[in-house]
């Protein structure tokens, strides 16, 4: 019996932590998983940005475009192509509790030092462990750290002579729960489909 009971806490014990990863955030700087776009706005105050770029409304999500005071993470630039400017990111929410940020790493000379891809990459190593490597859309290759709160992937978004745009360094941060959440909502909205047709 004792021997039964400890190798329930083991198990307990080591499946918990399978899937953590080390410094494992539990939202981005001080904006936490699940608080509510009125409370986001709020601390924010006048840093919400107001226009049809980003702010939408679809379903069980929404998204705003946000002004950070420190433009910088691990001495890199953030910067956002659609408003040309420094420092905005994106959040998402879903059912109104904030899921996800994404944050363009500057690669663009005229505003500081390039970004140096594989630097950042090496720094995010470093502070998070190694990630599984995974290939995405288009042949891209990302960097993915899954844990227990946050998934994060690191990728480098190509060039586009079309949109005007350099290669980007992009780093998506969400929360753990965001990928069932939005596959339960797949899941309702096709079995909406098929009782509509009845």
């Amino acid at each position: 019996m004792f021997r039964v009971l400890l190798w329930i806490i083991f198990i307990q014990l080591f499946s918990s932590s399978v899937l953590a990863f080390p410094n494992e955030p539990d939202g981005f700087r001080q904006y936490k998983w699940g608080m509510s776009k009125e409370k986001v706005v709020k601390i924010l105050n006048q840093d919400v940005i107001k226009d049809n770029h980003f702010d939408f409304s679809f379903d069980k999500e929404s998204g705003i475009a946000i002004k950070l005071s420190s433009p910088v993470i691990s001495h890199h630039y953030i910067y956002n192509d659609i408003y040309k400017e420094v420092g905005v990111v994106s959040a998402v929410f879903f059912d109104n509790k904030l899921s996800q940020f994404t944050l363009i790493i500057n690669d663009y000379g005229h505003l500081g030092p390039y970004a140096d891809k594989e630097n950042f990459k090496n720094e995010m190593v470093k502070l998070y462990g190694e990630p599984v490597i995974e290939k995405m859309s288009c042949d891209k290759q990302a960097y993915i750290w899954r844990g227990d709160t946050s998934t994060m992937k690191l990728w480098i978004s190509p060039a586009s002579r079309y949109l005007d745009k350099e290669a980007e360094l992009v780093l998506n941060i969400e929360a753990s729960w965001l990928e069932s959440a939005r596959e339960n909502r797949s899941r309702e909205r096709d079995e909406d489909k098929t009782y509509q047709g009845w």
